[in-house]
């Protein structure tokens, strides 16, 4: 095919001014764009797109109640609480002057003039604040009983000290219904976990004075979390030093996240100063170059600023979490630049280089490529930006390393590798992929992984992937034990357009909050709707108690109450207060009034954004209720409800979810992907499997040291796979090459590959040394799985190359193929089945029935006749045709006789009847299974013959022939050997006939030590009867045995001329073809359609001949020509070395056919009997065309020929067809190539021209429709 990437290289080469303003240029453009993305440090972004997930991701970008700091103080000896108090007031003055701008607000205590402006509304607006089970306690409390008691009570507190400050409230509200909305206050305070001293909040164990920071922005801002915690360490540490008599601790969502992005950039300047310094020092000493490291780095650099030009483009913008997951990604991008180098240090040719490269690079990247862009099918934003980033820093390395290192390592043409280190690490890759121990190694272990591999778990508590210093860690178990915020609840989201319409959809919830609460699925809950209803519950909250206070019923209570207080000691005006309340026209919320409540009690439970108004309430759940507590909200769309554990789990279950998509789409990518490219299922099993199996063996390792994926970790999973791949693919290259072409570069690949795997360990495995749990972990996975996808590449991809084609082929055996592998399989799986069947058969036909033992007997052998041949006529892929001319039916017993190639040849003649008793080698007799039916069939050893003379008789007398192989064992290369007198002695024993049946093909459907079925055609001639009494073979046995012998090679031989034409050799040039890429494969496969298996040529040239082949290309033509006849001395030559290397290269190449890359031009030919030049003239101009002529004729035998095939320009309207064919020949496939001079096509007058002059005899073959090629055929007398 033609490279472009040599076309590219060619044209720079000699216009570097081009080529370096070209690359400023586009650098330029890639720094200008790349320079304008925004990068999104929000860590929220890296979340999947779900209900529960976005819902989450909301709350805690933008509530405060989520950002709150608890800080705690308390003294190191003897507790003082009012000096801990003064000290708590004077920490809060200076983190509210020195923080500034980061601080929202400080609580340090209570505000009880906030309270006396809320009761005031409450007051002024109490119907609003009652409900309808308020209603169901005024009733109670205005019965006659209440009444007096609660008059008692209040005539206590007026004779104490509180009478003073209740005195207003006492005569307002006699009877404590104001309580009833004053109550709800309660349900938005600490008071569950802290007391109160002195306005100030304590813990219960009254140790710690607390107070709460209310920062100004999300903890989702990572860069503001980091600058506020950084201010908080400074200021409490300078105030601790003042005040050594107390201790301060402090936690909360913006310290854990800025202890995690502090922790992270600490431990990335520790490992990638360590990595750089050590990448740098590996490559320099295996280079010894001082700027190798820099060359390498190049298509790295290339890559992501191309990468962030084009996502800017597209976009505009990345996730921060993308480009630091992103950036492992370039190590992959790293091995284009270590493979371009290696593989020069190999051949300094840098053109020959790019050829070399160019199919695995660009495939590798293809199919690492297609992994990463499938990250946009999931639902995370973070991983489709990882995946856009990843893909288009490969493209950008890969057409770097192709286009770029090229031109920039022309002055380092000499690099030079550490020949020791290589040398070494091929040698000890050798031993491995050689020793017999490695394969079992891997067979004995994988299924182990397999077993373990299935309890890999994700990590579902993000607390052991998150840094905690021991100081916030310690603060955090404090605060836990101290007080239940933040643990335990449940977070239940309304939203609106406006807030009226979020109020109304969250006063839905009130019944169900009170279900929940009284089915104990919730201990309590917040819900800020009750403090402050939407102005249609208000309204209607209005109506209700003017509704319940009717005249009448105001009257008849004031009457009551009067009447009581009184008998008490009340005068008669203490319900003057009580019943204007009662009387007064209530309205709704001023907003003014909801301001109050907007900006003090509920501020952290209501947020908008967007013009999305959302109501927060927060559930104290029982924690065995939870699911019965989502199941009872789960079904209102309108609302979400989460926990921190809920979201967890959620979070890991979808992310589950991807992982197990983006695997198996993945996979199904690449598996495809290896297909199309090698265009064989072989290939791609054997590029894939490593992937799986390295795959398993990582799933296996983690599981077996409890080592869990987590939300950070399991980018890196795509990253390995891609990396296997890359491995993969490039060592499948190297096998390719070596296999189809002879060409070594197998170690270039495997020590660029080692490189890569040493440069990949120090950049990510150095961060073993990190502190942060999800770098850690990074370091572990990184660890485990790039040695796992090194050793699985490296070792088993090339054993199973090793045992499935290579070791075949070595001994001129089919590589396996995969259908032939499912044939053979079936053929065998049915030939066990059906052995296993006979055995029990025969044990009850011949052990356990006493009677008729001859007629059991004759329907065993009836029973095995029939298997055998439903056996062959199963195996679909071997054609069956039997020769018997004379109608032999065999009623008349003889020895039969035939050639033996295969243990088919048993089957073949089994199946032809019944009555055969055959006589088998040892190891026939002795087979497992088939071996039993062999003995109740009554075959015999071949060696026990003489012994069993009068079995043998009695056998013949019942009708029986006996079948001998009289060469005594299989021919492996379908050659006959001596045939033993056995048979014709034992004939002359028995006074039996002899009857040979010629056997052909089975030797190569099923050769010799070899299980493959290939595709073929059995052919079984039957020859006359040879008479007892007929002496023309001879008299005595051994005269028979070599005159039988003469005359039945001799059938034979006339049976292979008759069957093997070239059509029979087709499926077995295939052979010698596949496997050796896919448009090699193709090309063949069309050439051979095209020119009918080369069946002209055939016919017109002697089985017994000495030919040149001229422009021979991949050699079809010669494979063809030899196989048809060893007296053929075929010798080839083609002017492209690349043609001539894969001819030669094939495995089946006969002794009588030689390839050799020449010029013809230059070639000095020998004398031939025929000379073909065929598809080669027009590549010539006119005065090389005559010289090669005149050349051809010289070097011709007497009565030899010169037979040219070309297109002849004559033809017009055909020739157009030759000229398309040679323009995708030359220009699109790049399989010829062209001279600068361009092509000239021949005419026929040149040929006749040429005849004449040379006394030449002529014949013109035209045999084409569409294209203008004519055959000639010129003979010398």
């Amino acid at each position: 095919m033609r490279n472009y990437f040599v076309d590219i290289f060619q044209f720079f080469e000699h216009r570097k001014t081009v080529f370096y303003l070209t690359l400023v240029s586009l650098c330029i453009c890639c720094i200008y764009y790349a320079s304008k993305i925004e990068i999104k440090q929000n860590v929220m972004h890296m979340l999947p797109k779900d209900k529960n997930i976005e819902a989450f991701a909301n709350f805690f970008e933008n509530s405060k109640y989520a950002d709150k700091v608890i800080v705690g103080l308390s003294m190191k000896g003897e507790n003082d609480l009012d000096q801990l108090i003064n000290i708590t007031d004077s920490l809060s003055y200076t983190l509210q002057s020195a923080m500034g701008t980061l601080v929202e607000t400080i609580e340090h205590k209570s505000n009880d003039s906030l309270t006396s402006v809320l009761l005031d509304v409450i007051n002024n607006h109490l119907p609003i604040f009652l409900d309808s089970i308020d209603y169901s306690i005024i009733d109670s409390l205005i019965s006659d009983a209440s009444i007096k008691k609660k008059l008692n009570e209040n005539l206590t507190t007026l004779s104490s000290f509180e009478a003073l400050a209740l005195k207003d409230y006492i005569y307002r509200d006699p009877l404590g219904i104001h309580y009833l909305a004053y109550n709800k206050l309660k349900g938005l305070q600490f008071t569950e976990d802290f007391s109160l001293y002195d306005e100030h909040f304590l813990s219960k164990d009254e140790r710690y004075v607390v107070l709460f920071i209310n920062p100004s922005f999300p903890s989702a801002n990572s860069k503001k979390t980091v600058e506020f915690t950084n201010k908080l360490e400074q200021i409490v540490s300078e105030f601790k030093s003042n005040h050594n008599q107390i201790n301060i601790i402090y936690f909360g969502a913006p310290i854990v996240s800025a202890g995690n992005a502090k922790q992270i950039n600490k431990d990335t300047r520790l490992t990638l100063g360590l990595s750089v310094i050590l990448i740098v020092l590996l490559i320099s000493l295996f280079f010894k170059k001082r700027f190798s490291s820099i060359i390498i780095l190049i298509p790295v650099v290339f890559g992501a600023l191309f990468s962030l030009a084009l996502i800017y483009l597209i976009q505009g913008d990345i996730s921060v979490m993308a480009l630091a997951g992103g950036s492992l990604i370039l190590g992959i991008a790293i091995n284009y630049s270590l493979h371009f180098l290696t593989h020069l240090t190999e051949q300094p040719n840098r053109q020959q280089t790019i050829v070399d490269l160019t199919f695995p690079m660009t495939i590798g990247s293809l199919t690492t490529i297609l992994g990463f862009l499938s990250l946009q099918f999931v639902n995370a934003p973070v991983l489709k930006d990882l995946g856009l980033f990843a893909a288009f820093s490969l493209i950008g390395a890969a057409l770097a390393t192709l286009i770029i290192l090229p031109q920039l390592v022309s002055t380092y043409d000499n690099i030079n590798a550490d020949s020791q280190i290589s040398n070494k690490y091929s040698n000890f890759i050798y031993k491995f992929q050689t020793s017999k121990y490695t394969l079992w190694i891997i067979i004995i272990l994988t299924p182990i992984f397999l077993f373990y591999a299935k309890n890999v778990t994700f990590e579902n508590d993000l607390n052991k992937i998150n840094f905690m210093s021991r100081e916030t860690q310690t603060a955090q178990d404090t605060f836990n034990k101290m007080s239940s915020q933040f643990q335990k609840s449940v977070f239940l989201l309304s939203s609106g357009n406006s807030l009226e319409e979020a109020q109304i959809n969250n006063e839905k919830l009130h019944s169900t909050l009170d279900y929940a609460k009284t089915s104990k699925f919730v201990n309590a809950f917040i819900c800020p709707t009750q403090i402050l209803p939407s102005l249609y519950e208000q309204q209607k909250r209005i109506l209700k108690w003017n509704s319940f206070w009717t005249s009448s019923k105001i009257e008849n209570l004031v009457q009551r109450l009067q009447f009581e207080g009184i008998q008490l000691g009340y005068n008669s005006s203490f319900t003057t207060s009580f019943e204007e309340s009662l009387n007064s026209k209530y309205t709704t919320l001023s907003d003014s009034d909801i301001s109050i409540f907007k900006n003090t009690i509920i501020k952290n439970f209501i947020e908008s954004k967007d013009s999305t108004f959302t109501i927060i309430n927060i559930l104290k759940a029982n924690t065995s209720q939870l699911n019965n507590l989502y199941y009872l909200f789960n079904s209102n769309k309108e609302i979400k409800i989460f926990d921190r554990q809920f979201v967890t789990d959620h979070l890991i279950k979808i992310v589950s979810d991807n992982f197990t998509f983006i695997s198996l789409f993945t996979s199904l990518i690449v598996l495809f992907a290896l297909f199309l490219i090698y265009g064989r299922i072989e290939l791609t099993l054997i590029s894939f499997l490593p992937m799986v199996i390295s795959w398993i063996w990582i799933l296996g390792i983690m599981s077996i040291f409890n080592i869990k994926f987590n939300i950070i970790n399991i980018i890196l999973s795509t990253f390995i796979f891609a990396l296997g791949d890359d491995y993969c693919i490039f060592t499948m290259d190297g096998l390719i090459q070596k296999y189809a072409k002879g060409v070594h570069h197998l170690k270039s690949i495997s020590i660029s590959i080692f490189l890569s795997v040493l440069t990949t360990l120090i950049g990510l495995g150095i961060l073993i040394f990190s502190k942060h749990p999800a770098m850690f972990s990074i370091a572990l996975i990184s660890i485990i799985g790039i040695l796992c996808v090194w050793i699985i590449s490296q070792i088993l991809q090339p054993l199973l190359f090793k045992i499935l084609i290579t070791n075949r082929t070595k001994n001129k055996l089919h590589p396996l193929s995969f259908f032939k592998l499912i044939k053979t399989f079936i053929a065998f799986a049915y030939f066990v089945f059906g052995a296993l069947l006979l055995v029990i058969i025969g044990f009850i036909l011949t052990k356990l029935i006493p009677i008729q033992k001859k007629k059991l007997k004759y329907l065993y052998h009836y029973i095995l006749c029939n298997f055998t041949k439903s056996l062959i006529y199963l195996m679909a892929n071997v054609k069956k045709k039997i020769i018997n001319p004379l109608n032999e039916n065999h009623k008349s017993p003889s020895i039969i006789i035939a050639n033996h190639q295969s243990f088919l040849d048993i089957l073949s003649l089994v199946m032809l009847h019944p009555k055969f008793i055959l006589l088998t080698n040892h190891w026939v007799w002795n087979s497992p299974i088939f071996g039993l039916v062999v003995q109740m069939a009554d075959y015999l050893k071949a060696q026990d013959a003489e012994i069993n003379l009068p079995f043998l008789k009695e056998k013949i007398k019942e009708g029986y022939s006996i079948v001998i192989f009289p060469e005594g064992t299989r021919s492996f290369d379908g050659q006959m050997k001596r045939f033993h007198k056995g048979a014709f002695l034992l004939a002359e024993q028995l006074d039996v006939d002899i009857l040979p049946i010629v056997l052909h093909g089975t030797g190569y459907c099923m050769s010799k030590g070899d299980f493959l079925l290939k595709n073929g055609q059995i052919t079984i001639e039957y020859l006359p009867r040879i008479l007892i009494t007929n002496m023309d073979y001879g008299i005595t046995y051994q005269e028979k045995t070599k005159n039988i012998s003469k005359y039945f090679k001799q059938k034979y031989i006339d049976l292979v001329a008759q069957i093997e034409d070239v059509n029979y050799f087709h499926d077995k040039l295939i052979g010698n073809y596949i496997l050796k890429g896919p448009v090699l494969e193709w090309y063949m496969r069309i050439k051979l359609k095209l020119e009918n298996n080369y069946k002209f040529m055939d016919e017109i040239i002697p089985l017994k001949n000495n030919i040149l082949d001229i422009g021979c290309g991949y050699g079809f033509l010669d494979y063809f020509l030899a196989f048809r006849s060893s007296h053929r001395s075929i010798s080839a030559l083609d002017f492209d070395v690349e043609k001539i290397s894969i001819a030669s290269n094939g495995y089946l190449r006969p002794s009588n056919l030689t390839f050799e890359t020449a010029n013809i031009l230059e070639y000095q030919m020998k004398c031939y009997d025929t000379i073909i030049i065929s598809d080669v003239l027009h590549y010539l101009n006119d005065h090389q065309q005559n010289e090669i002529l005149e050349s051809c004729i010289k070097a011709l035998n007497p009565n030899g020929q010169l037979i040219i095939r070309d297109g002849i320009k004559e033809k017009k309207n055909r020739h157009k067809g030759t000229q398309f064919s040679e323009f995708l020949s030359t220009k699109v496939f790049n399989f010829n190539k062209v001279s600068e001079s361009g092509l000239s096509f021949i005419s026929s007058n040149l040929i006749y021209t040429f005849v004449k002059n040379n006394h030449l005899s002529i014949q013109e073959v035209d045999s084409t429709k569409l294209t203008s090629n004519i055959t000639f055929i010129l003979k010398k007398s």
